[in-house]
């Protein structure tokens, strides 16, 4: 997680991904000695980076004072909602929370950040919590849905993508693609409405050989 001091900000990864990565950096050549030097640092990066955020929280700083473990990295959480009329109006994978979304649209943003093992392992499950908006103010206040989720198979670290379905079904992906990646690692029925921008042949036949490490 070494960030160069030269470095002026995040150009492919989220601000926050980018804020407590210089933190982690910080942190491991200053010591755990001087942690209360290193939330100093925190605050002016934070100020000198202009980080969208209106208040500090605990759970920010607690994200910080994690996210340099040797086997974790941050990750971001994103949403994709596959139901008509159901706007997912809050979302948490654990403690890390989702964007909002609407019905028929994802994948747009994010928020940082959930602490995914860098290597998957059998028998990994994380808790996906869920309130429903409603589209008028005369529709049905549906009720907060929970579920327990196995974690699927990951060959290398990426984002949370939480998928939201009719009847309360949720599937989650690890991945570094987004949906419309012809590799994107979900069946293409669970996937609708997106689809892969081209067929997994066609990719596969441009993309040869492929580069190391190329796998959603």
């Amino acid at each position: 997680m070494h960030i160069s001091p030269e470095s002026s900000g995040p150009p492919a990864i989220s601000e926050q991904v980018w804020l407590a990565k210089v933190f982690c950096d910080f942190k491991k050549r200053s010591g755990p000695t001087q942690l209360h030097g290193a939330q100093k640092i925190y605050l002016i990066v934070r100020f000198q980076v202009k980080v969208n955020f209106s208040i500090i929280s605990f759970a920010l700083m607690s994200f910080l004072l994690v996210a340099c473990r040797d086997d974790s990295v941050a990750v971001t959480v994103v949403g994709y909602n596959h139901t008509a009329n159901r706007p997912i109006e809050q979302f948490y994978v654990n403690d890390a929370m989702g964007p909002d979304v609407m019905p028929q649209s994802g994948g747009g943003k994010d928020l940082c950040c959930f602490m995914l093992p860098r290597e998957w392992r059998p028998g990994m499950h994380v808790e996906v919590k869920w309130t429903y908006g409603r589209m008028k103010e005369s529709d049905e206040k549906l009720p907060a849905q929970a579920a327990i989720v196995e974690v699927p198979k990951y060959l290398k670290t990426g984002n949370i993508h939480v998928h939201f379905y009719d009847d309360d079904k949720i599937q989650l992906v690890v991945t570094t693609c987004d949906a419309e990646h012809p590799l994107y690692p979900l069946d293409e029925k669970l996937l609708l409405p997106w689809k892969a921008n081209r067929s997994k042949a066609e990719f596969m036949k441009n993309e040869k050989p492929l580069r190391p490490g190329h796998v959603c």
